[in-house]
């Protein structure tokens, strides 16, 4: 397969309603020998992209709202058997944040919607593509125990949603973390955590996860370092799926920060499912 990508842009940007907004104006150019990545049947064909991005910004002491959101439609040259469909997508993500109480008590409503592949282990061509979503609400109570170190309280309800897949599920988690810093930029922290997650699907197995661990957070000035080990248990409602258990963890390192030239670094493990990823 041949894949040749030509992309024009304008942008656009103003400053109303004390709203910072910005939008550009697209256009994709993806020629291909192949696709659908299809081994036996691979035809050669043009695919043009224009879109559009809006992004809306507005931060005061209590409200903070970010929000970036793009519409695409794709538009495949038809060859004498027309196999594959135009299609639209819209992607992005929106955050309210209110600081109820600065530094104390949070609340914060997010969004996100992207695509994924229907079959994570197959191609993502045409056929194997679909749209999934998350709608988060989130609270989160900070409580002081000396001048710096603090108890952190945060409970979420999640709504996920698939397309095409029955992975639809609602996820509710609660996490406890004593947070201590080291100075202005480093701090650690111990946590714990519980999340259920449950499926509409009555063939899918609901589950519950438990986790016990630390974190150790970095922020130097063209820098930046997340470390996260943890002891996780995952027990699944369904007598016929096995409960697992074992250390997970992620290790991020970001630098060239807020520089021309930025590059990063991830590693990560994780008790995953192979039958429905959320």
């Amino acid at each position: 397969m041949k894949t040749i990508i030509f992309l024009c842009s304008c942008v656009f940007a103003i400053d109303a309603l004390a709203f910072d907004w910005n939008a550009s104006i697209e256009y994709g150019a993806d020629y291909s020998t192949n696709p659908g990545r299809d081994s036996e049947d691979e035809v050669e064909q043009w695919i043009h992209s224009p879109a559009i991005s809006v992004g809306v910004t507005r931060e005061s002491q209590a409200i903070e709202i970010t929000a970036d959101y793009r519409a695409e439609r794709r538009l495949y040259e038809q060859d004498e058997d027309g196999r594959f469909d135009d299609e639209s997508l819209v992607t992005g993500s929106g955050l309210l944040t209110w600081n109820a109480l600065p530094e104390r008590l949070i609340f914060d409503v997010e969004h996100f919607r992207t695509e994924s592949t229907i079959n994570a282990f197959q191609s993502s061509g045409p056929q194997n593509r679909q749209v999934s979503q998350r709608a988060t609400a989130g609270v989160t109570y900070n409580q002081r125990l000396t001048s710096s170190q603090l108890l952190s309280l945060r409970g979420t309800s999640s709504d996920h949603s698939f397309e095409e897949t029955d992975n639809d599920a609602t996820v509710n988690e609660l996490e406890l973390a004593w947070v201590v810093p080291m100075s202005e930029v480093r701090s650690w922290e111990v946590f714990a955590g519980y999340r259920e997650t449950e499926f509409d699907d009555f063939s899918s197995s609901d589950y519950d996860s438990s986790a016990f661990g630390g974190r150790f957070t970095s922020r130097a000035p063209t820098g930046e370092l997340d470390i996260e080990l943890a002891y996780t248990k995952t027990e699944f409602d369904s007598s016929a799926r096995n409960d697992v258990s074992g250390v997970t963890g992620e290790i991020e390192l970001q630098l060239g920060v807020g520089t021309p030239f930025q590059w990063g670094v991830t590693a990560s493990r994780e008790i995953g499912d192979r039958l429905a990823t959320i």
